[in-house]
Parts: C-alpha cells; structure tokens; sequence
C-alpha cells in the first residue's frame, strides 16, 4: 500500500514537473520611458533590419510594451541638442525598460520571463 502512495506521488510530482510552462525563444519586449527634460525623438533599428520610430516621447511619458526580434538594436534618441545612439543587446524570453533620466543617459532594466 505504501508503493502505490509514494508511486502516486512522485507520478503528481514528475507530472507537475513537466507541466510548467517555461518561455522557450519569445521575443524580448522593450517598454521606453522618457523622464528626460523634453520630448524625446527615438528611433530603433532592430536586428532583422527594420527601423521602428516613435517621433514625440513626451516628458515622463511611457511606451507600451513592444516585441523585437533577438539580437543587437541600435537605439538613438535626440533630446533637444542631445543626440545619442547606444546598441542593445536584446534577449529571448527577457523583457526590457528603458529609461531616458534626466541627464539624457539610458538607464535599462531587464526581467527574464519564466
């Protein structure tokens, strides 16, 4: 009687185990957030090669999240006179915020998604 219970259990234990949903190659997101001192023009040239821009990011205001493709992103920005281009490295499954501070650096957060 014993067996059958511990073979129950490790059966809804290894079950569990494969059940997970893990992200296997999603696409990593970007969410932009402009708490510089003025609009911000943003332009992303993302790795297939397609330019994404977003001509008026009002101070403080946020982006909704977006999808890229995997792989290196070259982000430029203008801020009144500052005009800046940084490259990124963008990766599977990991979302991204990405902050204009008020000095006009690029301040990046990143969460793996699960």
């Amino acid at each position: 009687m014993n067996k059958i219970i511990s073979l129950l259990i490790y059966g809804f234990v290894f079950f569990l185990m494969l059940s997970c949903n893990k992200c296997k190659e999603g696409d990593p997101t970007i969410q932009i957030s402009n708490n510089g001192k003025g609009k911000a023009s943003i332009e992303i040239k993302d790795a297939s090669g397609q330019s994404h821009t977003i001509p008026y990011l009002s101070k403080d205001a946020i982006t909704k999240k977006e999808n890229y493709p995997k792989g290196n992103i070259n982000f430029s920005y203008q801020i009144g006179n500052t005009d800046t281009m940084e490259i990124i490295f963008l990766n599977y499954c990991t979302d991204y915020n990405i902050s204009i501070n008020s000095d006009h650096e690029l301040i990046i957060f990143s969460k793996k998604r699960k």
